[in-house]
């Protein structure tokens, strides 16, 4: 009878939600490092995330309105970042 092979190439690994969670982490972590090292880079980001924040703010007051409800009742401002 063969022996099984060690080969970690012929292993396989369960990996659990949880560890490729922390592994998509890792790279989403080493990403943020390498934006805030670029000023350039860090800016367009800011700048991207405050026109979304007003994307996001809008498509809520649209709904509020659609649903009838008071635009400005409980509305949280955002502040640009």
């Amino acid at each position: 009878m063969a022996k099984k092979s060690s080969n970690s190439l012929n292993e396989t690994k369960a990996y659990s939600e949880d560890d490729w969670r922390a592994q998509e982490d890792c790279r989403t972590l080493m990403e943020a490092e390498k934006i805030e090292a670029d000023p350039n880079r860090y800016k367009a980001a800011k700048k991207e995330a405050a026109r979304k924040v007003k994307e996001l703010q809008a498509m809520l007051n649209a709904a509020k309105d659609l649903a009838g409800g008071d635009k400005d009742k409980g509305k949280k401002e955002f502040k640009e970042v």
